[in-house]
């Protein structure tokens, strides 16, 4: 999601984008993560089948804001860390 302003308007404009989750890293269309970098991954439902997803890296918190389950992602993300994939 982003904010325009416009003539004095404020508008929330939501785009479709993807993240992926390679052997070595998480990729996203504006930032790749090592995974060792990240400490932890994190989700918190805002309601409406939306929510954020929280990675947390030595670089600081980014938040993603989600509208599918993510909870596949988050368990490939620990399997693959933890050497069960």
């Amino acid at each position: 999601m982003r904010r325009e302003i416009l003539n004095a308007e404020q508008t929330i404009v939501k785009e479709a984008r993807k993240m992926f989750l390679y052997k070595e890293k998480i990729k996203t269309k504006y930032r790749e993560i090592r995974l060792e970098d990240v400490l932890d991954i994190s989700y918190k439902n805002i309601g409406d089948g939306e929510g954020i997803l929280y990675l947390h890296t030595n670089q600081g918190v980014f938040p993603f804001m989600v509208s599918m389950d993510p909870k596949p992602f988050i368990e490939s993300y620990f399997k693959l860390v933890n050497g069960m994939i």
